[in-house]
C-alpha cells in the first residue's frame, strides 16, 4: 500500500496568524505576514492577525501539478501573482 500515498505529512498544526513564523509563510512564497493575509484575501476574504490557520507541512508529494511545477510547466491560476 506504500506505494499509492501521494505525500508523507510531518507536520500539522493550529495557530493564529499573528504566530506565523517567517519560515511557515516564506514556504508559501511570501515575504511577510502582511504579504501572506493579503494573498489570502483573495480565498478568505474576513481573515486577519487573530484568525486561527493550519499549517500543514508535507514531504514526499507525487502527482500531476507536483511534476507540472517541477518541470516549470504550472498552469497560471496555480501561482500566487495577481
Amino acid at each position: 500500500m506504500a506505494k499509492n500515498k501521494v505525500f508523507k505529512l510531518t507536520k500539522s498544526g493550529e495557530l493564529y496568524a499573528k504566530a506565523l513564523k517567517a519560515e511557515e509563510y516564506n514556504a508559501d512564497g511570501f515575504g511577510t505576514q502582511e504579504d501572506l493575509l493579503n494573498g489570502m484575501h483573495k480565498y478568505y476574504p474576513k481573515i486577519d492577525y487573530a484568525s486561527p490557520v493550519t499549517v500543514i507541512k508535507w514531504d514526499n508529494i507525487r502527482g500531476k501539478l507536483v511534476d507540472e511545477y517541477k518541470s516549470r510547466k504550472v498552469p497560471s491560476e496555480m501561482c500566487n501573482s495577481p
